[in-house]
């Protein structure tokens, strides 16, 4: 890597000039990786939030280029501009979390396109000049390292250690060599990444902006083959006969939505638990798609209905209702499953760390397979049903099913096996995402940027048209709110058999002691996978064995079936995203929400006692000890003398910036939460809630 000042112009020159220009939708691209990235200090001037960048690399198409001020990052885009007429062939230049390098450069320039799902952080942004800078975090979803490790046909990895965050550093400070090889490196990864992902979809141009992309092409590809008509238009009438009425259904489908369930059971809730077992669903959301039966019509309305005829409804079809219930409490004391702030028109509601233990009154918007698992962990007096909307049951399209099927059979077949280690890892990343694609929003906020940004609501009736009218639409909102809840029911009942020995949940997971008595529950209910898998493969005239393929040691790997992951010798956990477990090594781990294991681990064997012991809920990691990081946006223009670790005076001067600070984490409990759990523990269980 060299210094911007030491680059001819001829050398930029040179090293686009076998670049090939592609065509995509009117606009011309250079088919070559490039990639950004910056390295920036954060401090304090007079207690106020200050940050600066002190060094930035780019690679252009391999050629490595780094720099200490910002004029020099805007006169070479600017001779990119003037030397490869960008404004007719517009480069793009890939960065690993935009959103933090877009804050620091996003006054410099011009700004003809901004797309973002969110404030703050863009998927892309195209400059007036006819660059194009794209996020290739939002396209993986893997941190830099995993990129590294993840790439076949490039030997690179993350470089560790050779940048101390904690030194304040300024364009003046020295770079040593090791330093500039970790920029160096970061941004060749990313070059890597991209000819790779040009390699895969034929140009830059294709690239897709996320990973979920690549599923809706194949999904496309599935439903609409450019080679079978009748194909193309079953799946057209089907599709196009799939429409949302109005913004109140759609709203309601979002009320009804819910993600995976995450939660303590309380009566192990802060005690430390011996030989403690761990299973989890193999493909959990792919298995519940393939297995269950799904929305397969437009919505039927009924403003109000009877109990008695919403069970009916709920017999025959799949049914989302807004229900109020009135008095109700628990029978099943381990675990509380209504998520509280799913809730409204609440009254007198008593809480286990946000679930619902009792209420005297509360509303919900759930579908019919959420009341079943209702019904088995709550009793109540009185129900209320409005809003009411079925919808025909039916097995998700046949070309849905072929493709969980062709990804489940390359994530498992595939594995581990020489020479196949692309064609596996772009299964198993696909497989991941087909959930992502069910549940993403029809309309979500409207984020734009202009200089700075704004959000607005959308405009409900004219996304919900382009919605339903969409040519090639392969999916229905609706299915997305199925998907989760039947995970989550077969979780819950899972939940249910475990009872007293049940310990600990995740989305597709549970820690559970005991587990050797429950092995009959296991094997019926793998049994009952097969045979779910089996019939739909019967409905759609598939082989059998379809979704029960062999790994590379011969063993059949049936989709969806509880798996034995292990036993920790202990285990400890304080709540939802919270638990310490140790393996027969000694070796400890910890998952906490935000905070990384690998930093937390090393401080907590530091103190005196037994890691367990110090893990409650008057543990505080340290500022440095977390992993945590807290992001200041800092929209106003500063500048300032600062002295470096060294002792170097140097001026900076940001247009827009971002402060990162290094956080502590604080494993308190709340005062509800802890009066719960004592009266749990002390068995102060009354017939409506707890004393």
């Amino acid at each position: 890597m060299r210094p911007y000042s030491d680059i001819a112009v001829w050398e930029i020159e040179q090293q686009f000039k076998n670049v090939d220009i592609i065509k995509y939708k009117k606009i011309n691209y250079y088919n070559c990786a490039c990639s950004f990235d910056i390295e920036t200090s954060s401090f304090y001037i007079n207690d106020e939030e200050r940050a600066c960048m002190y060094a930035w690399a780019v690679c252009l198409n391999r050629l490595c280029i780094y720099g200490r001020e910002w004029w020099e990052f805007v006169e070479l885009i600017n001779t990119l501009h003037d030397i490869l007429d960008t404004e007719d062939k517009h480069l793009i230049i890939y960065v690993h979390n935009l959103a933090y390098e877009f804050q620091f450069i996003r006054r410099y320039f011009s700004w003809t396109d901004v797309f973002a799902r969110e404030r703050y952080k863009p998927m892309k942004a195209a400059t007036t000049l006819g660059i194009e800078f794209k996020c290739s975090y939002f396209l993986t979803n893997y941190s830099l390292a995993s990129v590294a490790k993840n790439l076949h046909s490039h030997n690179i990895r993350k470089l560790k250690g050779d940048l101390d965050y904690r030194l304040i550093r300024h364009s003046k400070t020295p770079l040593s060599n090791s330093e500039l090889q970790y920029l160096e490196n970061d941004v060749l990864i990313v070059v890597y990444l991209i000819e790779e992902e040009i390699e895969r979809n034929g140009d830059i141009a294709h690239i897709p902006l996320t990973a979920t992309s690549y599923v809706r092409r194949r999904l496309t590809d599935a439903f609409y083959p450019k080679n079978d008509k009748r194909q193309w238009h079953s799946s057209y009438r089907l599709i196009h006969s799939l429409t949302i009425s109005d913004a109140d259904e759609y709203k309601q489908l979002i009320r009804a939505f819910a993600g995976g369930f995450t939660h303590a059971g309380c009566y192990y809730s802060g005690k430390t638990l011996k030989n403690v077992s761990s299973i989890d669903f193999s493909s959990s959301y792919p298995a519940v798609m393939v297995h269950y039966k799904y929305p397969m019509s437009k919505a039927k309305y009924f403003r109000r209905c009877t109990e008695e005829y919403y069970r009916y409804l709920c017999k025959y079809y799949c049914t989302i209702a807004d229900i109020t219930f009135y008095n109700i409490e628990p029978i099943f004391y381990n675990e509380n499953i209504i998520s509280f702030s799913k809730c409204w028109n609440v009254e007198n509601a008593y809480l286990n760390n946000g679930r619902v233990w009792s209420a005297d009154k509360l509303t919900v918007s759930i579908t019919e397979v959420d009341f079943e698992v209702f019904e088995k962990f709550y009793k109540w007096s009185e129900l209320d049903i409005v809003n009411v909307r079925t919808y025909i049951r039916g097995y998700l399209p046949k070309p849905f099913i072929e493709t969980l099927s062709y990804l489940y059979r390359a994530k498992t077949e595939l594995k581990g096996v020489q020479g196949s280690e692309i064609e596996y890892m772009h299964g198993k990343a696909d497989l991941n995402s087909t959930y992502g694609c069910t549940v993403t929003s029809i309309a979500p906020d409207v984020i734009e940027y202009n200089i700075e940004w704004t959000k607005k609501d959308p405009d409900f009736d004219d996304v919900l048209s382009k919605y339903n009218n969409k040519t090639l639409r392969t999916l229905y909102y609706p299915w997305g709110v199925y998907v989760t809840a039947y995970a989550r029911r077969n979780l819950f009942y899972g939940i249910l058999e475990f009872g007293d020995d049940y310990v600990y949940s995740d989305t597709d997971s549970i820690k559970c002691l005991n587990y050797e008595k429950h092995l009959d529950y296991i094997n019926a209910y793998n049994k009952r996978c097969v045979e779910l898998s089996q019939s739909v493969c019967r409905h759609y005239n598939l082989p059998l064995d379809t979704f029960s393929p062999t790994d590379k040691k011969g063993r059949i790997r049936h989709l969806g079936v509880w798996d034995y992951e292990g036993v920790y010798t202990k285990f400890k956990t304080l709540g939802a995203k919270r638990y310490l477990w140790k393996k027969e090594d000694t070796t400890y781990f910890m998952t906490v929400s935000g905070v990384r294991s690998a930093v937390a681990i090393p401080y907590l064997l530091t103190l005196s006692g037994e890691p367990e012991d110090n893990f409650n809920e008057t543990l505080n990691l340290p500022a440095g000890k977390s992993g945590k990081m807290i992001h200041t946006y800092i929209d106003d223009e500063t500048e300032g003398i600062i002295t470096d670790y060294l002792g170097n005076e140097g001026y900076f001067h940001e247009l827009s910036s971002i402060h990162l600070k290094e956080s502590g984490y604080d494993f308190s409990l709340k005062n509800d939460y802890i009066k719960f759990l004592e009266n749990i523990h002390n068995n102060n269980i009354i017939d409506n809630g707890l004393t």
